[in-house]
This record gives C-alpha cells, sequence and structure tokens, in this order.
C-alpha cells in the first residue's frame, strides 16, 4: 500500500491531511503516531487482519452502500461469454474471483464507456468506492469520471480518478455535492479505445 506518510502530533491532525487532499480514508497508529493517507489500496480477500493490527483505519463518515443490488445498466457490455459481464455484477455485493473477470462488469471498447446506476432514492452522496478488475490490465481503468444525477437534465461532475489503475486497486472517489441525487453515471472521457472493467461499485450515502 503505498501511502503519504508523516509523525503527526494527534489523531486530529492525521485527519485534517486526510480532509485536504480529499481523501475518503486514512490510517493512524496510534503506539508512533504515525499518520497514513492519500494511499492506493489494493483488495486482498484473504489478508490476515493481524498484518494491520497496529493500524487504526479510518473513513468518512457514511450510513449506508445505497447501490447494493440496484438497477444498473452501460453503455455496452463485453460481447463473448456477455452473461458474465453485465452491468449487475458490479452491485452484487460481492468482489469477484481474481482468476478472471467473469462476475465483474466489463464493457466493449468503444470511446467513452460508462455504467449508470439506480439508487434506491434520493441521497446526498458521500463517496464511491471502486474495485478495479482481479486478475490482470489493471491499467484499463483511467480518467474515469463520477457523473451525479437528480434527473436527466439536472447532474454534475463530482469526481474524478485519473490513473492509470493498478490490478486490485480499490479507488475512492469524494463527492462533495450538496444536491439529493439518484443516479450515478461513471464513465472514461479520455481516449478511444476504451474499456471500463469494474468488479464492484459502492455508492456510500451520508444523513
Amino acid at each position: 500500500m503505498d501511502c503519504r506518510n508523516l509523525h503527526v502530533e494527534s489523531l486530529l491532525q492525521c485527519a485534517s491531511l486526510s480532509k485536504e487532499s480529499k481523501s475518503v480514508t486514512f490510517f493512524y497508529v496510534p503506539l508512533t503516531k504515525f499518520c497514513h493517507w492519500d494511499c492506493t489500496i489494493t483488495h486482498c480477500a484473504l489478508c490476515s487482519e493481524n498484518l494491520t493490527r497496529e493500524w487504526k483505519h479510518y473513513e468518512i463518515q457514511s450510513v449506508r452502500n445505497a447501490a447494493l443490488r440496484q438497477l444498473a445498466h452501460s453503455s455496452s457490455t463485453f460481447p463473448y461469454d456477455s452473461g458474465w459481464y453485465a452491468a449487475g455484477w458490479a452491485v452484487d455485493g460481492k468482489v469477484a474471483d481474481y482468476r478472471s473477470a467473469h462476475q465483474c462488469f466489463l464493457s466493449n471498447y468503444e470511446t467513452h464507456p460508462w455504467i449508470q446506476i439506480h439508487l434506491d432514492g434520493y441521497y446526498f452522496i458521500s463517496f464511491v468506492r471502486l474495485y478495479n478488475r482481479q486478475d490482470g490490465a489493471g491499467e484499463r481503468l483511467h480518467d474515469v469520471s463520477l457523473w451525479v444525477f437528480q434527473d436527466a437534465y439536472s447532474f454534475t461532475a463530482c469526481g474524478f480518478f485519473k490513473g492509470p489503475g493498478i490490478t486490485k486497486q480499490v479507488v475512492e472517489i469524494l463527492c462533495e455535492d450538496n444536491v439529493l441525487r439518484n443516479i450515478v453515471r461513471l464513465q472514461i472521457i479520455h481516449g478511444s479505445y476504451n474499456s471500463l472493467a469494474l468488479c464492484e461499485v459502492e455508492v456510500f450515502i451520508s444523513t
């Protein structure tokens, strides 16, 4: 895990550093007062908690993941074995097996592929967490814009991930929009031969 690191005076100072960099997650070691923020995080389903037991994990307060098992659709689906790559796999609550991209959303190759998720109500969106593909080619996740919609005519760009990503990366995009929204769209906006692959999308809401 690659982070910015600094010895700090307190947990509060660590939280302040994280907020300034618009990081959703940060880590604090109480024993040494060491702060880790602005991290590149990778998903590891089999990692032992003992490896990081001295670190305390913090993130922006949220209520729940409002994207879980909600309606999702996309600009396209990868055409071969397409049933394994449909948009619905990105909101099934599971990060797919690392050995393939099956049960992940995978678009066909196009200029600006996107996935759109309809939440189960109108919410203030706190942050969005993306799980990159686990089997390889993680660098294909790049230049992803986060759009939030109130309706078809009222939307705004809420965040951006430049990338390129890495395999198994967990990307967190902070959303500071203060309008109730019910649709989230993630779209690659640069390049001409792109495939958007996401094993899970979580949309965390605030009160």
